[in-house]
């Protein structure tokens, strides 16, 4: 089962540790007190107003996700968030926590020198990728690049990708609905009952052929009388 994204912590006066079946240290049960939740998730879709010098504001609960997804951002700190604007087949800007960012940059250094595949990545997400100052209010200022791509005209769309959020123009947000439709009607064709979310379910598995067997086409039978 995937993990949630909501993490909730419980406190009451001096908290005594305790690990769960997954190693994670957690409050010991009481009455509970004071009761904290932090979405660790980017969800939803916000419109939101950008002035002519790319100024814009993070909506709330995507300023509480790039807190918690910030594992150097501690109190007093701001959070760091990434923006990667150079893919020239997308119609949005990608924007990564700075978990998010860690994780992937540790996966580039992973590969091998010189293969094509690392240099994309490279370029993606070095050259073409700024880090944002994000103020206390959640304000910052979207890359020049990042406005040339989008061209926006006074609103800027969110997306919530969980682990990352997208930032587009509202006629590219709207666009998008209509690809979801059509995607949407491409994997449910045939289907009489389609349920979107056993899309997540694990592909079947492939049988795989004993070498030993023989197939049943190149049997030979003796029908000797």
């Amino acid at each position: 089962m995937a993990a949630s994204s909501i993490r909730r912590f419980h406190f009451q006066g001096s908290v005594k540790k305790r690990k769960n079946s997954l190693g994670q240290i957690r409050p010991k049960r009481g009455n509970k007190k004071a009761v904290l939740t932090v979405d660790t998730r980017f969800q939803g879709t916000n419109v939101c107003k950008v002035d002519g010098k790319g100024r814009v504001s993070l909506p709330a609960k995507f300023r509480r996700t790039l807190q918690a997804e910030d594992v150097s951002c501690g109190p007093g700190d701001t959070a760091r968030l990434y923006i990667a604007y150079g893919n020239p087949l997308t119609e949005f800007v990608e924007c990564l926590s700075g978990n998010a960012y860690d994780d992937l940059d540790q996966r580039i250094q992973n590969m091998p020198e010189g293969e094509e595949e690392r240099e994309v990545l490279e370029i993606l997400y070095y050259s073409l990728c700024d880090n944002v100052q994000v103020d206390d209010t959640g304000r910052f200022v979207l890359p020049a690049a990042a406005r040339e791509k989008l061209a926006l005209d006074g609103e800027a769309v969110f997306q919530g990708k969980g682990t990352k959020f997208h930032i587009l123009k509202p006629a590219d947000g709207e666009a998008s609905k209509d690809k979801l439709a059509l995607m949407l009607a491409k994997l449910s064709a045939g289907k009489e009952f389609f349920n979107p979310v056993s899309l997540a379910n694990a592909p079947k598995s492939t049988p795989v052929p004993n070498p030993t067997q023989v197939p049943k086409s190149t049997q030979v039978t003796d029908n000797a009388e």
